[in-house]
């Protein structure tokens, strides 16, 4: 699960720039790692809802705060 965080940090810096939705990314890392997209998906809806509390993120062209 190590290399799970390592490509958050890394893919959250490079492909979250609110051209992509969240899904498409998840899918785009999944795929780059040759892993299930179940396998990163809850290390980056907990970094991307930590960086939506902490304000450095914000939903784009939606209003629903449920879940980012």
């Amino acid at each position: 699960m190590a290399e799970t965080g390592s490509a958050t940090a890394f893919d959250l810096d490079r492909l979250l720039d609110g051209k992509r939705t969240l899904h498409e990314l998840i899918a785009a890392v999944a795929s780059r790692m040759q892993t299930d997209p179940e396998t990163v998906r809850s290390a980056y809806l907990t970094t991307v809802h930590k960086l939506m509390q902490a304000g450095f993120l914000s939903l784009v062209g939606g209003s629903d705060t449920s879940t980012p």
